[in-house]
């Protein structure tokens, strides 16, 4: 997405190799708060919790682009209109 966004000069960039370094995936370990993890399984309903700026949006951008060119469709339900109107600028 970074190549893709300076490719076009009217595009605002995300720098989101650099954003996605810095997040970090916490999950629920049963009883004992959160554990670090490497994966999210997206079988099944899954909510982001997090601070503002923690990383949420850029997670759920992140990963509807990544299901979207390998042909895999998802409900995304994001905490503003501003991230919609985004995502459908990226896809044009």
């Amino acid at each position: 997405m970074d190549e893709r966004e300076a490719a076009d000069p009217e595009r605002r960039a995300g720098n989101w190799a650099s954003r996605f370094d810095r997040v970090v995936l916490m999950v629920p370990a049963d009883g004992k708060g959160l554990r670090e993890e490497d994966f999210i399984e997206l079988s099944s309903t899954k909510q982001l919790i997090g601070l503002p700026g923690s990383g949420k949006t850029t997670m759920l951008v992140l990963i509807a682009m990544w299901l979207g060119q390998k042909g895999h469709k998802g409900m995304f339900i994001f905490p503003s209109i501003e991230v919609w109107l985004f995502q459908i600028a990226m896809r044009h």
